[in-house]
């Protein structure tokens, strides 16, 4: 990787942090502003940068080039929805048998725009469209 090509993406990185900040926490879309929370102030570098990364490993393992194509951010919007689903099930699941309810009842989109993996998932698809950015700057 040469300067140049570090510098772009971390002009790239810098411009969707800042977008994803102002629309935190400037813009009221009710969702959660980041305050000192450390892990609202860190989850775009994770997910931005674990996109970015694993975009080439996909391409690799799969053969069919599926992380450069327009349907790579909807399997990963659902991926990422599923996964939270999952782990708010078990989560909350695992509460309510530990106090002894029966049901497992939550507002998915509530605890999704209240958590930082919703972050993640925006990071996440800025990092695809860094990665699509830089490999046409780059040819």
């Amino acid at each position: 990787m040469n300067f140049n090509y570090a510098a772009k993406l971390a002009a790239l990185f810098i411009f969707f942090y800042a977008v994803l900040f102002v629309i935190s926490n400037l813009i009221n879309l009710g969702l959660t502003a980041w305050s000192n929370n450390p892990m609202f102030w860190l989850m775009p570098f994770v997910g931005f940068f674990f996109v970015f990364i694993a975009i080439d490993y996909i391409d690799k393992y799969l053969e069919i080039k599926f992380a450069n194509t327009v349907f790579f951010p909807l399997a990963f919007i659902i991926a990422c929805f599923i996964s939270f689903w999952v782990v708010l099930y078990v989560y909350i699941g695992n509460t309510a048998q530990l106090s002894g309810q029966a049901a497992v009842v939550f507002d998915f989109w509530e605890r999704l725009r209240a958590s930082a993996f919703l972050l993640f998932t925006f990071s996440g698809l800025f990092g695809w469209a860094s990665k699509i950015a830089m490999d046409k700057i780059g040819k």
